[in-house]
């Protein structure tokens, strides 16, 4: 192959939605996370401190199976992760439409402002 013919199969597919950074339904800038979320404690503020003691409190009374299912959550974070709910025939194998749009909603969520 000549580097012309690399150089365009490599910017199509660059192109492809996959690797879009466009907004496909919500913007940044429309969805305002500044608005709704409440800026974080200080570094060092007294705030700061008791809400880490919190959570230290909250992470030594969990359990090992609590901690499993943390570490599943945090590693399926996608639509299907709701097959728990809707049964094993949620998938992206069985429901490809619902993958397109999971696809897209993923790439939402990576969009920084």
């Amino acid at each position: 192959m000549n580097k012309t013919l690399i150089a365009f199969l490599l910017s199509t597919l660059y192109m492809t939605p996959a690797f879009a950074k466009d907004p496909i339904f919500v913007s940044p800038e429309q969805s305002r996370p500044v608005e709704v979320l409440s800026t974080p404690a200080a570094d060092g503020s007294e705030k700061q401190q008791k809400e880490l003691a919190e959570l230290h409190k909250i992470e030594a009374a969990r359990t090992a199976a609590e901690a499993a299912h943390a570490q599943w959550d945090d590693e399926n974070e996608h639509i299907f992760l709701f097959k728990t709910v809707l049964g094993e025939n949620f998938s992206a194998e069985n429901l490809p439409l619902t993958a397109a749009l999971s696809k897209k909603i993923e790439n939402d969520e990576t969009m920084k402002r």
